[in-house]
């Protein structure tokens, strides 16, 4: 507390709870019927003291008065939300203090770090700051210009990631433009993108994926599978020389992986192609053996 020669605090509490984003404005008055000059080095300070027992991080402060005056006003961010003409001339508890009666200065900071030691469920965060959570964060939408560290694993039960296989063994062969592979049975699909009718996943989400398929190779004859995105070709698994080809089945697998850049609303699917070109999809009870799928990786 300034004007009295030492370091004092005066700590006002039992105010009711009040978010400092929804504060306005702060008004004080000087008694100026003695020693006026009392206030010369005070500053205000706000805490919530619900989660900060010691008053060691204020949510707000203000800078430490330097100049004698009657009325000082301390605006927030949320004085936008004050009536324009409400402004008073004149000492009251009810108003705001004018431009003319007070002092203003504008608090525009809050602290730069929350600390949460519980849950916290929210819509929507918005800071500037640093957020440290030591316990649980379920959100729905998080936008951040900066970096997010995470200690443990972040869980996306809803990121777009997909699975699945075909209901029978099959032999598909190619055309010249490519015929769907039918993987209709859906293991997973966290969106529900896939068309178990014209066998093909639709992007959700914009961003890079991840995408694998595989299928079977006939003995003696010319194999070439691709994932396409828009029809588009974007990876190619091929075979064009019958004689690396043994009878034995279980042990040839053609396979692909891709990562690509999609956009919302992009198909991707499986295709078998060429005229001379064919593969075979199986099915089988123990467990899946030919599988198309894919997830969102950022």
């Amino acid at each position: 507390m300034g004007g009295i020669g030492v370091n004092v605090s005066l700590i006002i509490k039992d105010i009711p709870l009040t978010s400092v984003q929804d504060i306005q404005s702060l008004v004080m008055y000087n008694r100026n019927d003695f020693n006026p000059e009392r206030v010369i080095g005070l500053a205000v300070e706000l805490y919530n003291s619900n989660n900060d027992p010691n008053l060691e991080t204020p949510l707000s402060s203000t800078n430490e008065i330097t100049t004698t005056e009657d009325v000082y006003r301390y605006d927030f961010p949320a004085i936008d939300t004050y009536p324009a003409g409400d402004y008073s001339n004149t000492d009251s508890t009810t108003q705001i203090a004018s431009d003319v009666l007070a002092l203003k200065e504008v608090v525009s900071e809050f602290a730069e770090s929350v600390n949460i030691t519980g849950g916290l469920s929210v819509d929507t965060i918005t800071t500037t700051g640093n957020v440290d959570i030591s316990g649980s964060l379920s959100v729905d939408t998080i936008t951040t210009t900066g970096n997010v560290d995470v200690g443990g694993f972040v869980l996306a039960s809803n990121q777009p990631s997909f699975k699945v296989s075909p209901s029978i063994t099959e032999t598909i062969t190619g055309t010249g433009a490519g015929i769907y592979l039918p993987y209709d049975i859906v293991i997973y699909d966290t969106t529900n993108s896939y068309n178990t009718t014209n066998y093909q996943y639709t992007i959700p989400v914009s961003g890079n994926y991840f995408f694998y398929y595989s299928c079977g190779i006939l003995e003696a004859t010319e194999y070439a599978t691709s994932l396409r995105k828009n029809d588009v070709v974007i990876d190619r698994s091929i075979i064009k020389d019958v004689n690396l080809l043994t009878n034995d089945n279980d042990t040839q697998e053609g396979k692909g992986m891709a990562v690509a850049n999609c956009a919302q609303g992009d198909i991707i699917k499986v295709t078998c192609n060429g005229t001379t070109r064919a593969c075979t999809l199986s099915f089988s009870g123990l467990g899946v053996v030919n599988s198309f799928g894919g997830f969102l990786i950022g």
